[in-house]
């Protein structure tokens, strides 16, 4: 398996001080989106959380909803810039 670094992008993003406290995404939805970001399907991402398929899609809807975003194409842009 594959072992990435966790983005710290996204929380700044998520939790500046000009974005409301309201926006502040989670720990784990950090989590499940930098890996969702990296290609990881959500299967992968449960299994090395630990957790079902429907908790890690439960999970980046909400950090897609507090980030204003619509899916991974927009997540992944953000996390890790435009791909070239």
């Amino acid at each position: 398996m594959c072992v990435i670094p966790l983005h710290s992008n996204l929380l700044l993003l998520a939790s500046s001080s000009t974005a409301p406290a309201s926006l502040a995404i989670t720990p784990a939805e950090h989590e499940v989106a930098t890996l969702a970001a990296a290609g990881w399907s959500n299967s992968l991402i449960a299994a090395r959380r630990g957790s079902s398929p429907n908790t890690v899609a439960n999970l980046l809807r909400s950090a897609y909803e507090k980030l204003g975003i619509s899916g991974r194409r927009e997540l992944r842009t953000l996390l890790l810039g435009p791909r070239r």
